[in-house]
């Protein structure tokens, strides 16, 4: 049995003889024996038989056993495409690079589409989460996943202390309705910072 990655030209096949006598070999035959395999460059992954169209000989009575061309998936990296973010914004679109297509294919021929997905939420802090792709499925193709990340960068705050007044001799307040935050989402962080 031959074995062969999908998209690669046919092996080369070899013949084996057993049964000459009297130093005889391939060359003292009548007929020099030809091999024929229907796969192609583009066969799909299976068994593809090899056989010898029929010889005759004055000398042998030729008994053929057909060969088999295994043709077998080839790799295809599922990678998951690394994304940047900022702390409070809401996630990037996730999404999917392929590669090893062969033939001039793409992911339109996937059987099904894997998935891919990240455990970061909107107020997941700052840090780098993994990116993740599972299943999906192939006829001709073994999948191989590559993890991505996704990285959450500090946030750019701005705050702003706001012109307020009071009357002579009165408390000085301490809550923060005087200052304004730029950054949506964050307002509850300055609160805790403030102790209110």
């Amino acid at each position: 049995m031959f074995f062969a990655p999908i998209n690669i030209e046919n092996p080369k096949f070899t013949i084996n003889y057993n049964g000459f006598v009297n130093g005889d070999s391939e060359y003292d035959l009548a007929q020099t024996p030809t091999i024929v395999c229907n796969a192609s460059k583009t066969s799909n992954v299976g068994d593809y038989d090899i056989t010898i169209p029929e010889v005759t000989d004055n000398n042998y009575n030729i008994i053929f056993q057909k060969g088999v061309l295994n043709i077998q998936k080839a790799p295809l990296k599922v990678i998951a495409d690394n994304k940047v973010k900022s702390y409070g914004d809401r996630n990037p679109e996730l999404s999917i690079t392929y590669s090893g297509f062969k033939n001039g294919e793409d992911e339109t021929i996937l059987l099904n589409p894997p998935t891919v997905s990240t455990s970061a939420k909107v107020m997941s802090e700052v840090g780098d989460y993994p990116i993740n792709t599972i299943g999906g499925d192939a006829r001709n193709y073994e999948l191989i996943y590559q993890q991505g990340v996704l990285s959450i960068n500090k946030a750019y705050l701005t705050i702003k202390l706001l012109n307020t007044t009071r009357e002579y001799g009165a408390k000085q307040r301490r809550d923060v309705s005087g200052i304004s935050v730029t950054k949506p989402g964050l307002w509850r962080l300055l609160r805790k910072c403030n102790g209110t």
